[in-house]
């Protein structure tokens, strides 16, 4: 693949090394130590924008960007208040949002539904309002709620807005109750997402969900930049991939102030996280200059049982703060999904049931049962959602929430040209 107009510029360099073993910085939490961020197209998380001239939502270029895994593709929110609604693939408890971007000025409040009614409709049940993007930035809010529903209206008002990389949302559903896999029939991927998908950075190998660990390293695979590891000078960060993957590109997010370079290690028939590479050259090296922090890269395709990168500081002695790092090659949404295993589908359900126990008289009954259709295609140019012959009940409110008191271009990414609108109906 061929990117340009990337966030960083990079440096390929060749040279031996040694490696050693990096010290955590973030505490670790119970099972794998990260839940599952659910704004994510590899879950079939979508992201639209409002327009007020059509009153619809129409798909926005910010999904690429926003909903991919890799933590330098951004997209800035629209000047002024703006709208956009995150709809995911089935109704989920959420507990908690962040962002990933650029330091930049504004608020952003959230709402969270179960159809996709215009801004301000009553259904929308406030979780947030006004919260400054300092503070959900790479950090997730102090307070945490719980939601049951299928839709989020994320509210950005900002005079000058900074890119956004990335969108987390997260539930109750631990990261490793996830995993990659194949599907049975190929989709057409245009057709179910739209014209906005960077297919080629939508799986990170370097994820709990593909199956990768990195020991008591796991904070920089977690998919939360809030979380981190350190990695001193002249040591390594080992990411054993579980299986051989093919690999081409690496992004990071770690310190903005570091000055140095990263190198990057990926052996074959490795039999651990950590193979012996003394005699091994970089097959790539990202270089920070101490401007930002993050910076990736692309190389000839490279098949690998793990990925090691370590630390050269040019001062020799900074350690490096590394948050993310994520690696990609060829799976694509066409061919391949992130799914739930049976434990985490069960207790999916146990959520919906307990979502309704404290306010739902006890003689009423739900119909989640679907008589009509919920069609989501795109090969006429729109999306339809029609629930027009469906006996679908909306849910109620299941807890009350305190409020909390210049264009940038991205990587190109396969970015098709601009269509026509993708809108979405509004639910009466």
């Amino acid at each position: 693949m061929k990117l340009s107009h990337l966030i960083a510029l990079l440096t390929v360099a060749a040279t031996p090394a040694t490696l050693g073993a990096a010290a955590e910085t973030a505490p670790e939490t119970a099972s794998s130590g990260a839940r599952k961020n659910l704004a994510r197209q590899h879950l079939g998380s979508k992201l639209f924008a409002y327009d007020s001239g059509s009153q619809t939502y129409i798909t926005t270029e910010a999904a690429a960007a926003w909903l991919d895994d890799d933590v330098t593709t951004a997209w800035p929110p629209q000047t002024g208040k703006s709208y956009y609604m995150l709809e995911l693939s089935e109704p989920q408890l959420m507990t908690n949002f962040e962002i990933s971007a650029k330091n930049s000025e504004g608020t952003v409040s959230i709402f969270a539904g179960d159809e996709p009614v215009k801004p301000g409709a009553e259904s929308w049940k406030p979780v947030a309002r006004d919260m400054s993007i300092a503070s959900i930035n790479e950090a997730g809010m102090k307070n945490s709620f719980s939601r049951f529903a299928k839709y989020l209206l994320i509210e950005t008002d900002t005079a000058n807005p900074q890119p956004w990389y990335s969108v987390y949302v997260y539930g109750n559903r631990d990261a490793a109750s996830y995993s990659m896999e194949k599907r049975s029939e190929k989709i057409d991927a245009g057709k179910t997402f739209g014209p906005y998908l960077n297919d080629q950075t939508t799986f990170s190998y370097t994820s709990l969900y593909a199956g990768s660990e990195a020991g008591s390293q796991r904070n920089a695979i977690d998919d939360n930049p809030e979380t981190s590891v350190n990695l001193p000078a002249g040591e390594a960060l080992p990411i054993a991939f579980g299986q051989t993957r093919s690999v081409d590109r690496v992004a990071v997010l770690a310190d903005a102030s570091a000055k140095g370079r990263l190198d990057l290690f990926l052996p074959e028939g490795a039999a651990s996280a950590a193979p012996d590479l003394k005699e091994a050259s970089p097959v790539a090296t990202l270089v920070f200059d101490g401007s930002s922090d993050r910076s990736s890269i692309e190389f000839p395709t490279a098949k690998a049982d793990s990925l090691v990168a370590r630390w050269t500081p040019d001062d020799g002695s900074q350690p490096l703060t590394v948050r993310e790092i994520n690696s990609f090659g060829n799976a694509s949404v066409e061919t391949y999904a992130v799914n739930a295993a049976p434990e985490a589908i069960a207790e999916l359900t146990a959520d919906a049931e307990m979502a309704y126990n404290d306010t739902t008289p006890a003689d009423t009954t739900y119909d989640y049962s679907y008589d009509g259709k919920e069609v989501a295609d795109y090969s006429d140019g729109k999306q339809v959602l029609d629930y027009a012959d469906s006996k679908k009940t909306l849910m109620d409110p299941i807890a009350e929430f305190l409020p909390s008191k210049a264009p940038f271009v991205p990587g190109n990414l396969g970015f098709p040209p601009k269509l026509p609108p993708n809108e979405i109906p509004l639910s009466n």
